[in-house]
């Protein structure tokens, strides 16, 4: 548009001047120096635009599902869509297998990798299609948050339901698991909601996009108390607020450490049409 009022300026000033001075301006040179510029400034923006679309992949693609990565390119402030640091209200689930030393003292490093692979792929895709993001592996845990690089105002519920998937797939695995002479595994997890830090951290050397916090440490404490309740998910308080379609079980209100306060936890029974 600019390319073509600029051309349209110069004919009207050119055919002025003609018409009233009788002036023969030579404007072929300054019609080519527009259209290099126009040319140039196009160019530039698509291939800023190719770079900003491989930078996203680049960044976030091991992270979160491909659709987020394709919803943050689209955004108008994609410019200002990055890993810098921020504190936003979001949910984290924290799931590992239980007992899981006890499982590889009897098992060869091989068999271990083998066992964790086959756990963490489908954990993973679980994750990704409930628009999650995975934070990290920690030896046989899975780290994932919801709410960020996107905003998702139903982060509580999309946790939980990948906690019941998450579930219900380890299930599966035990016969697949059983076939192949592989011990018997149950998931741990853990899963809070509240104001979290999240953002591109680390050293010079090695970053990640992860979330700290309070609320984080909660979940993790959260997770590793599913053995003494004998259940297989719990979740603090602010993740069972605005959730109608989840029937909740109070656990118990205790101490957990790192907090001054005790906390009320839950357990995710099921969808409330199943009850």
């Amino acid at each position: 548009l600019l390319t073509v009022v600029s051309y349209a300026i110069v004919f009207v000033v050119d055919w002025a001047l003609w018409n009233k001075h009788y002036w023969i301006i030579n404007i072929c040179i300054l019609l080519i120096t527009i259209l290099t510029i126009s040319i140039f400034n196009f160019l530039w923006g698509f291939l800023f635009e190719q770079r900003l679309r491989k930078k996203f992949k680049r960044l976030f693609g091991q992270y979160v599902p491909p659709d987020h990565v394709k919803a943050m390119i689209k955004k108008t402030n994609a410019q200002q869509q990055n890993m810098e640091g921020e504190s936003k209200v979001m949910t984290v689930l924290f799931a590992d297998i239980m007992n899981f030393t006890t499982i590889a003292e009897s098992l060869s490093a091989q068999k271990i990798k083998e066992l964790l692979n086959d756990f963490f792929t489908p954990i993973s895709g679980i994750i990704l299609e409930n628009k999650g993001t995975i934070d990290k592996y920690v030896g046989d845990q899975v780290i994932a948050f919801w709410g960020a690089p996107l905003d998702n105002d139903d982060h509580q519920r999309a946790a939980i339901i990948t906690g019941f998937k998450m579930i219900k797939k380890t299930r599966e695995l035990k016969k697949e698991f059983a076939a192949h002479n592989l011990p018997v595994i149950e998931t741990g997890i853990g899963i809070n909601s509240g104001e979290m830090n999240v953002g591109d951290m680390g050293s010079v050397q090695r970053r990640a996009y992860t979330v700290l916090g309070d609320n984080v440490n909660l979940a993790a404490r959260l997770e590793a108390v599913t053995r003494y309740y004998n259940t297989q998910m719990i979740v603090g308080e602010n993740s069972t607020k605005g959730i109608d379609d989840i029937a909740f079980m109070k656990l118990d209100c205790i101490f957990v450490k790192g907090k001054t306060k005790p906390v009320n936890i839950y357990q995710p029974v099921c969808m409330k049409a199943d009850l």
